[in-house]
């Protein structure tokens, strides 16, 4: 494809256009992020999603469980991690159960990692995620583990049931266990980082197919397991090892970018440009009351502290310096502020065997991007919610990928590593979180203001593509 002559004449501003695709995903066109000064042609998308999720009284909807949201306790978390993009929370006041399957490479269609030891052998599986293979597919049909402190962890839900607790059920797959077999599991939670042991369990010589031993889980929390050998086997076959989590208590959904699942073949690298959150009170009038807070929240601080066991989310994070507290009425908009623009770095996302096929998660930090978290807090009559359904959730992104699908349109940045920079920090002095019915228009006018200021200071950058004495700097009109 020919480059486009950057001219005054074109009226565009870069700076202005790029700040608007990542403030609001939703009402822009995606622009391209310049690496250096490379030219690596890349695909777009703008992928959404509306979460059916009721507000107070659940609406039954057949084979998804209660998907309600619980005033004063959940939340709604917008993270810059491709496969754990959206988390939120359905109470499951019905108690579905869920049984999803962890799994220990993809591309060989096997959710049972295959072992054979050595005495003094300890190492920690390459666990891929989990896949649904009963219940109410709360996570979709596949939950994706997280890579956190350098180490892959699987969510794994619980409550103040413990009865409804999720259990870890560890079972041989078609190759036994063996008496001569000595092989302990230890389990571990994150813990917000930090990190703590649960148990340790030794596998009793069962057949192929059997449960071995179950663990319930104290909390919900992400986890992961080591595997010892404490005896070498003389097994002629490795024991096959399938590990199963099963609850039926309210869940912390986990999902990925939309349609990812779908197109990962295809996707080489990808980064999120633009991420927002819109949470909107439809109810009838006399019911609409309450507050929602929200926030930006370091990574340091994992969003699972709000979700612990005796905490009121919305009172931690109304104590924090830099929330936003809302009239519910008039719901809240918010969008994931870059700090710097590494935060737009590509990411492998997943891995690859030599046929093309996804075998495992990439190697990518699911904590290295601070992450957006709403808490909607009751209020008014009948504690302030419609028995019908009253709330609508709107996640949208802007994404930008490389990929191996020749029918996909791929094309170059026309952006400059001065606009890109520039453009964090424009976005830096933007409000972050706003009222539904004022946002579109207040973010254009502050982008616009904004990047009148910037264009003095990129006027006397030229650029490489335009015409003789031709700069970056531009009119703002054409792009808002």
């Amino acid at each position: 494809m020919p480059k486009r002559a950057r001219t005054e004449s074109t009226k565009s501003n870069n700076v202005a256009a790029f700040a608007k695709s990542v403030a609001l995903p939703v009402d822009s066109q995606v622009v391209r992020v310049r690496d250096s000064y490379t030219a690596t042609q890349s695909a777009v998308a703008q992928p959404f999603s509306r979460p059916v999720l009721d507000w107070g009284t659940p609406i039954p909807i057949a084979n998804v469980g209660d998907r309600a949201l619980a005033p004063d306790t959940s939340m709604l978390v917008l993270t810059g991690d491709p496969l754990a993009a959206q988390i939120y929370e359905a109470k499951n006041a019905a108690r579905a159960t869920s049984t999803y399957q962890w799994v220990f490479g993809r591309a060989a269609g096997t959710n049972q990692a295959s072992f054979g030891f050595e005495r003094g052998d300890s190492f920690e599986p390459d666990v891929m995620g989990a896949v649904n293979t009963a219940g109410v597919q709360w996570h979709d049909n596949f939950l994706w583990a997280r890579k956190l402190k350098g180490k892959n962890y699987v969510w794994v839900d619980a409550g103040n049931v413990a009865s409804a607790n999720s259990v870890l059920t560890i079972a041989n797959g078609a190759n036994p266990i063996a008496a001569t077999d000595l092989v302990s599991l230890t389990f571990f939670r994150f813990n917000q980082g930090d990190e703590q042991r649960v148990a340790t369990i030794l596998l009793p010589a069962t057949a192929g197919g059997a449960v071995a031993a179950t663990l319930q889980v104290p909390a919900r929390d992400y986890y992961r397991f080591t595997i010892t050998c404490l005896q070498q086997s003389t097994t002629a076959t490795p024991f096959a090892l399938a590990i199963n989590q099963t609850w039926s208590t309210a869940t912390f959904i986990h999902k990925a970018l939309p349609g990812i699942d779908q197109r990962s073949d295809s996707i080489t690298r990808l980064r999120i440009l633009g991420a927002a959150l819109r949470l909107m009170n439809v109810a009838s009038e006399q019911y609409i009351a309450g507050s929602v807070v929200a926030d930006q929240v370091e990574p340091s601080t994992c969003w699972s502290t709000y979700a612990t066991a005796g905490v009121d989310p919305f009172a931690l994070i109304a104590s924090q310096r830099g929330q936003d507290i809302r009239d519910f009425k008039k719901g809240i908009y918010g969008f994931l502020k870059p700090v710097e623009e590494d935060d737009f770095q590509y990411l492998d996302i997943f891995r690859f065997d030599n046929t093309g096929a996804v075998t495992h998660r990439g190697d990518y930090n699911s904590d290295e991007r601070p992450y957006v978290i709403m808490v909607p807090r009751s209020g008014g009559v009948a504690d302030g919610f419609d028995p019908s359904r009253s709330t609508q959730v709107f996640y949208n992104f802007s994404v930008e990928y490389e990929t191996k699908d020749i029918w996909t349109s791929v094309e170059s940045s026309f952006m400059l590593p001065e606009e890109t920079s520039k453009a964090v920090q424009v976005i830096a002095s933007m409000e972050q979180f706003y009222e539904n019915p004022v946002h579109w228009d207040k973010i254009l006018r502050t982008i616009g203001s904004l990047a009148r200021l910037a264009a003095p200071i990129l006027s006397a950058i030229p650029h490489p593509y335009a015409k003789a004495g031709a700069t970056v700097a531009g009119a703002i009109g054409s792009v808002l």
